[in-house]
């Protein structure tokens, strides 16, 4: 199995519908997939924010793979409260990047730029891996920066 959270998936049964969750993901399943997700949740005990906060943004993604950007920002949002809650400093960092991936999507590119910013200062100070902003949020905001745009199209 995958891990999820650092170091295991919680117990058993929680470690299974996080399996099936990814198999049901990995198939294009998404509906199902948050099903199974979503399960495992409600099957965690206290001192496993960890695995809670994983899992709400593995559910994220696949609202992002469905276009869903504000159920997908407001998961992103309850798993960055999770992680800040346990103070899991990996999944405050990783929260913020999903989150700047999502506005880059979303094509917000100034709150994109942003959030990856406070993602990679954060990984930084707590020497954590580098978030990276991707090359087209990178070219976009050189391309802003030098021809007077910043109202955060791309």
């Amino acid at each position: 199995m995958s891990s999820v959270g650092p170091g295991s998936n919680g117990p058993p049964a929680v470690a299974a519908l996080i399996e099936r969750a990814q198999q049901s993901e990995r198939s294009g399943r998404r509906e199902l997939s948050r099903h199974y997700y979503e399960s495992a949740l409600y099957l965690l005990t206290p001192g496993h924010g960890a695995i809670a906060s994983s899992i709400l943004r593995r559910i994220a993604r696949t609202y992002v793979d469905d276009g869903q950007f504000d159920v997908a920002l407001d998961c992103l949002s309850a798993a960055l409260a999770v992680a800040e809650a346990i103070g899991e400093t990996e999944g405050v960092a990783h929260a913020y990047n999903s989150m700047a991936g999502c506005h880059l999507l979303r094509g917000n590119l100034d709150e994109a730029i942003a959030l990856y910013a406070r993602a990679q200062d954060f990984a930084g100070t707590n020497h954590l891996y580098r978030t990276a902003c991707p090359p087209q949020c990178v070219d976009a905001a050189f391309h802003a920066s030098h021809h007077g745009r910043s109202n955060g199209s791309v």
